[in-house]
């Protein structure tokens, strides 16, 4: 289950999750399979429209590859590096990927240690990248009320003896915080900052923090990332990874960078359709916000039209969920 929540650290980074858009779709037809309440059946589709992510890489590129240089920092010792190849295809053009369509190979290493951390770096990054959000929320139930001007959501599994998520989500649709609690006290909480694009929003930073019973353990993970907007799609170019450990046995830290650089991409003739309750607006333009790595990012845009119909989703007054 922390593997999980670990991955919703990074719920909207853009290359990190596969395949947002049929949750839109589960929310307005499965009613019977998604044992959402009235206001998650609204609230969920709209967030996932609020940010940009994955499923909007892939309405609009059927496939990508890039070259991604990665060092490591272990603690106590030099950095060790490597590079790696990395691709994906939708080839079924269904919007979603399979593992299949997802082809990640090591280029080089600096020595031996580094190949072996090379293949858990496989494994995470082809789990993250085939992740099926729909899957995963349909095996919780959701539960939403509205608190001091945003929202808080609690997802229970339907699987016996795991504890619930709970996720604060602000008023213009940010998951800015997730919360669990393991039955043996171990608690796990993810604060988000996002970075504005246009009217969508972009994970800009997340903090995994990790706490045992009594403190006895704790472990911080700190995500950051910036974006390539030369594709006129967010893709990203960056991400470092700074895990700190604090123990009675001392502090210890280890850091991580992947460089995401020379991206390829083919583009669809036409963007797949955004199913889903909610309604496509007619022109959306989606612009990145300047940051210190990317000047003038602003500058690029995406510029879509589609046909769909306005509609407002009614209020729900809901109690906060226990």
């Amino acid at each position: 289950m922390r593997k999980e929540l670990r991955l919703l650290a990074c719920i909207f980074p853009v290359f990190l999750l596969a395949a947002l858009t049929p949750v839109a779709h589960a929310a307005g037809q499965a009613k019977t399979a998604a044992d959402w309440d009235e206001l998650s059946r609204e609230i969920i589709p709209r967030v996932l429209e609020a940010n940009l992510d994955m499923s909007t890489v892939l309405r609009y590129i059927r496939g990508a590859s890039c070259t991604i240089d990665v060092t490591l920092t272990p603690p106590g010792m030099l950095p060790c590096s490597g590079a790696l190849s990395y691709s994906w295809e939708d080839a079924n053009d269904d919007g979603m990927l399979a593992e299949t369509e997802v082809d990640i190979e090591t280029i080089e290493v600096s020595h031996m240690t580094m190949r072996l951390m090379m293949g858990e770096i496989h494994k995470t990054l082809r789990r993250l990248t085939t992740l099926n959000v729909q899957s995963f929320l349909l095996q919780y139930s959701a539960r939403t009320g509205k608190v001091n001007g945003g929202y808080q959501m609690r997802l229970r599994s339907k699987r016996e003896g795991e504890p619930p998520v709970h996720l604060t989500i602000s008023g213009d649709l940010r998951i800015t915080k997730v919360r669990m609690k393991s039955p043996d006290g171990i608690e796990t909480v993810v604060t988000t900052e996002h970075i504005r694009a246009g009217d969508k929003w972009l994970v800009g930073e997340s903090v995994l923090t990790t706490t045992t019973p009594e403190g006895m353990l704790t472990t911080t993970e700190r995500w950051t990332n910036a974006y390539d907007w030369e594709s006129g799609i967010p893709l990203l170019s960056k991400t470092t990874v700074v895990n700190n450990i604090a123990s009675v046995a001392g502090h210890f830290q280890m850091r991580q960078e992947y460089r995401l650089h020379d991206w390829k991409v083919v583009r669809r003739e036409a963007p797949l359709e955004l199913v889903g309750a909610v309604p496509a607006k007619r022109e959306e333009t989606i612009e990145a916000a300047p940051t210190a790595e990317a000047p003038g990012a602003a500058e690029k845009s995406l510029r879509e039209s589609e046909k769909g119909t306005e509609s407002a989703p009614g209020e729900v007054e809901s109690s906060p969920p226990k």
